[in-house]
């Protein structure tokens, strides 16, 4: 069972949840937006079994959105997340939403199409046409898009930053 969280998340809402799911032979992994923890809505810190950008909502068999103002904005902003949720809901697998988690899906079913950037390069230019090309419509409808960098340079390409200077060895 996804768990999906975020600074803010009440840790008070996933009071027994584990151990309601551990009861009945279910395994929970907490997702959150980057490996680590996330800070409670409480004030302490929940540990997260793994960032939700290195899975996909179909290896579960449920998910849950548990309750935090604060967590579920960020939630609600963060397009894997809701991504995560609509694709959980397309394919029909059970969501279980905990106080304001109900925003979540509201989110999910309004906004049928996400496109989002990775954050290490989309003020370059050629992320910025990649957006606009998806965005154009010349694709049709793209529910998910990814992209990364392979960084594949030749041995003699000189690939430093401008100004870069060599530290001398001593």
């Amino acid at each position: 069972v996804a768990v999906l969280v975020a600074d803010g998340v009440a840790a008070t809402s996933l009071a027994g949840l584990e151990e309601f799911l551990q009861g009945h032979d279910a395994v929970l992994d907490v997702l959150g937006p980057v490996d680590g923890a996330v800070r409670t809505a409480e004030g302490g810190m929940l540990p997260v079994s793994r960032a939700m950008s290195t899975v996909s909502s179909v290896l579960y068999d449920a998910v849950v959105v548990p309750d935090g103002d604060e967590a579920v904005t960020r939630l609600i902003g963060d397009g894997l997340a809701l991504h995560f949720v609509a694709e959980a809901y397309k394919h029909a697998k059970p969501l279980a939403v905990l106080g304001m988690g109900d925003r979540m899906v509201e989110a999910a079913r309004k906004y049928k199409r996400v496109v989002q950037v990775g954050t290490q390069q989309r003020s370059g230019r050629h992320f910025q046409e990649a957006v606009a090309f998806v965005r154009s419509g010349k694709l049709g409808d793209v529910f998910l898009c990814r992209t990364w960098i392979t960084n594949r340079y030749r041995a003699d390409e000189d690939v430093r930053a401008p100004g870069w200077q060599a530290r001398q060895s001593m």
